[in-house]
């Protein structure tokens, strides 16, 4: 069925959506590939249109940023959002700015952020604070141009190109802390409930519901962090001394599998679920985001290096550097509420390589 959608056409970029997957193609028609329900087929207005980026809501709803800075929304249960007042207009206000620079989507709600042409405008749409029952809009003017928004359940951090960062909505736990002057901010990650800001100098900043990671750990505190990942309620700190930390839900401290204590971890992923470590000795360990005494070896050929990692929901897809992919996954037993992490391994079509699967930086080999 597949082959047949998409015999002889080339694609441009994939989005993973929870009816199927949704492909733009060569000529930026979009096709959702393998869908099962008819209201979610890309509308025919859309098939001469550039598309600029695409979003996924949770129910089964698409919106499609145009070229031209207009927001095109469809899927299975769009009639009953646009029954509800649902709205992708701009306000009819010359001092509000008329198109869509990109736009952010509310994981946790049925909520999505548009980042107007001038950077500076927020305009909120749909489900957007915990009481709310009915899609509302929200107009927000901050002091500079927008880098990214980050939404953790009713809580938006707005990271701004002057390095500050701008907090509006319900924040439960740990207040936000300032950013010191003249310090500048090289990432920042989230979980469910919390927040974690990596300062350039390495300080950790954290804030948020401390039972999804809002509040630092004593080991944590006067460390030097070089990266963070979370799953839906954890996060997990790379160290300086390449040593690795956890912390959040049902997690204490230093609670990690005991095949990488004390070991020197080279790189560190994750997914809504589960964390994997690539250690520098080329070992890669994975586990689910709770506190277990052992973490699952992958089983990498010694001849072969880890390319990337594709980062899934609930799961990793490892590219090595043959082109060869080995997914691993997480299962639960029949009948069981045991997890069984398993490995398999992915065949490629004969005499076909990849083409989309970049090397990550971090995975190239040091000089």
């Amino acid at each position: 069925f597949v082959q047949s959608q998409l015999s002889g056409r080339e694609i441009h970029c994939l989005y993973s959506s929870p009816a199927g997957i949704l492909a733009k193609l060569d000529d930026n028609r979009l096709l959702l590939v393998a869908c099962r329900n008819r209201d979610e087929i890309v509308p025919e207005r859309l098939v001469d249109q550039r598309i600029q980026a695409v979003c996924v809501l949770q129910d089964k709803m698409y919106l499609a940023l145009l070229e031209t800075g207009e927001v095109v929304g469809w899927g299975k249960d769009i009639k009953k959002w646009e029954s509800k007042k649902w709205d992708f207009s701009i306000p009819d206000d010359n001092k509000v700015p008329k198109k869509v620079l990109f736009m952010t989507p509310n994981d946790y709600h049925n909520g999505v952020s548009f980042i107007l042409e001038d950077g500076c405008t927020i305009l909120q749409n749909g489900i957007l604070f915990k009481d709310d029952v009915y899609p509302s809009r929200r107009l927000l003017k901050l002091k500079d141009r927008v880098k990214h928004i980050y939404t953790a359940q009713t809580t938006y951090v707005a990271w701004l190109y002057n390095g500050d960062i701008h907090i509006w909505g319900e924040l439960f736990g740990e207040e936000a802390p300032r950013i010191p002057k003249n310090t500048a901010i090289r990432s920042i990650h989230q979980t469910d409930g919390a927040f974690a800001v990596i300062l350039e100098d390495g300080r950790l900043l954290v804030f948020g519901d401390p039972d999804l990671g809002g509040r630092l750990p004593t080991l944590l505190e006067n460390r030097k962090v070089l990266d963070v990942v979370s799953t839906q309620a954890t996060f997990l700190a790379l160290l300086d001394d390449h040593t690795i930390l956890i912390w959040g839900k049902e997690t204490l401290g230093a609670s990690v599998p005991r095949q990488l204590v004390g070991c020197r971890v080279k790189t560190i992923f994750s997914n809504c679920s589960c964390f994997l470590a690539l250690l520098e000795n080329g070992t890669v360990y994975f586990w689910r985001r709770r506190s277990e005494p052992d973490g699952k070896k992958v089983i990498i050929p010694d001849d072969r290096r880890i390319k990337n990692v594709i980062p899934l929901k609930g799961s990793f897809v490892v590219q090595l550097d043959n082109d060869a992919l080995i997914l691993l996954k997480v299962s639960r037993e029949k009948n069981d509420k045991r997890y069984v992490m398993m490995q398999y391994r992915l065949p490629l079509p004969e005499g076909r390589r990849l083409a989309v699967m970049d090397s990550d930086p971090r995975l190239m080999p040091t000089v």
